[in-house]
């Protein structure tokens, strides 16, 4: 398996993970807010819906007259638009579908030695760039849904949850 395709594969996990978690929400209550001076549940799921396809757009562009806001801008934008939980599992399906065609026509070889930008100015191979923006954004910010979900009350949910997108189910006893 490629490079390329590991990298794709633990983005599309992510996704998965991140869209298991949105239901973990009680009551899906997106105005959750853990404190006066943090997101809202529903502030949180606009931000992950644009944090990863938006970041590989802006490493894998050609377009050297635009700068990184302005690459990024277009999808920050579409995912201000979403204000219910259908509309963040769709926008998390096409966020995946994203990555994977602003991916279609990069190599291995463009991942180990093809330059791009970090947002901040900083300069690093491809695969470098996106594994530490785009693909870590999605994990980090998976894990604070997690803990919203938490925090908002659902005591059901635990590490299988937030690293593996599934449920615990408990091993049957055996007579």
């Amino acid at each position: 398996m490629s490079y390329k395709q590991h990298l794709l594969d633990s983005m599309e996990k992510e996704v998965m993970i991140i869209k298991h978690l949105y239901t973990k929400i009680p009551n899906a209550d997106l105005s959750y807010r853990p404190a006066e001076n943090m997101r809202t549940a529903l502030e949180l799921l606009q931000y992950m819906a644009w944090c990863g396809d938006a970041m590989v757009a802006a490493s894998v562009s050609e377009d050297a007259e635009k700068s990184m806001r302005e690459l990024i801008l277009p999808y920050r934008d579409e995912a201000q638009k979403i204000q219910t939980g259908d509309d963040f599992l769709a926008a998390m399906d096409q966020q995946y579908q994203n990555i994977d065609t602003l991916m279609t026509n990069i190599t291995d070889e463009d991942l180990v030695n093809k330059e791009a930008m970090f947002p901040w100015g900083e300069k690093a191979p491809l695969g470098f760039v996106i594994m530490n923006s785009a693909f870590k954004y999605l994990a980090a910010y998976r894990m604070q849904l997690f803990l919203y979900a938490k925090m908002a009350g659902n005591t059901e949910i635990n590490t299988m949850n937030c690293w593996l997108g599934k449920d615990y189910v408990p091993p049957k006893k055996t007579a």
